[in-house]
């Protein structure tokens, strides 16, 4: 039923544009619909005609990096953010995502310098210091990741997913009672892998304490 009320915005996208097919904001709806509909390759062609008609727009760079990252074109993704960053040197949210991307292709370093410049310029946007928390935890800077997934617990502390990430370093470092209190806390926050590894974790235990 849903993909049917899509199909029935993208007929209305496609009339409007029909009528005015030079307004940058027409192909950015559309784009939406089409990536509703799980029709990529659409949804990246209309938001490549949005920045040919806005190439000011920022977002649009963004939004399209995102595309490129689905779509497995890194490259791209990076080259568009970077284009965000340049025309907008205090846009966290372009270092933001370039740090993902980043992060998800093994560029550690760098991923660490997009979020810690996003950071700098945002410090209480909790969310960041996750994804630096992540990197580090991935280069095994275990005392780095620990503070910064306990800074995102400091500026929200209803974040499941830093709990167990914090649990899953402090597992990683041999600290299993203070894993546990963390796989504990997510849990109880509805985190699933969270309570999987509370389960595991205690099954480990009564393993060491039978033998």
């Amino acid at each position: 039923m849903e993909r049917g009320l899509f199909k029935e915005a993208l007929q209305d996208c496609n009339t409007t544009i029909s009528i005015n097919s030079g307004y940058a904001p027409f192909y950015f709806v559309r784009a939406e619909v089409y990536n509703r509909l799980g029709e990529y390759d659409n949804t990246l062609g209309d938001l490549t005609t949005v920045l040919k008609l806005s190439p000011d727009y920022v977002l649009g760079y963004v939004y399209r990096s995102m595309m490129y990252n689905w779509l497995g074109d890194h490259d791209k993704a990076l080259e568009d953010l970077t284009t965000a960053v340049t025309m907008k040197p205090d846009y966290v949210l372009g270092y933001y995502h370039r740090g993902n991307t980043n992060l998800s292709i093994g560029q550690y370093g760098k991923a660490i310098a997009d979020f810690s410049k996003a950071i700098a310029l945002d410090p209480e946007n909790a969310y960041v210091y996750i994804n630096r928390g992540t990197t580090y935890y991935r280069i095994n800077k275990f005392d780095y990741a620990i503070a910064d997934f306990s800074k995102t617990l400091a500026l929200d502390p209803n974040t499941p997913t830093a709990h167990f990430n914090r649990g899953d370093v402090y597992l990683k470092m041999g600290k299993a009672r203070q894993a546990a209190s963390d796989f504990d806390a997510a849990c109880k926050m509805g985190h699933r892998n969270a309570c999987r590894s509370l389960m595991v974790l205690g099954r480990s235990r009564d393993m060491q304490n039978n033998r």
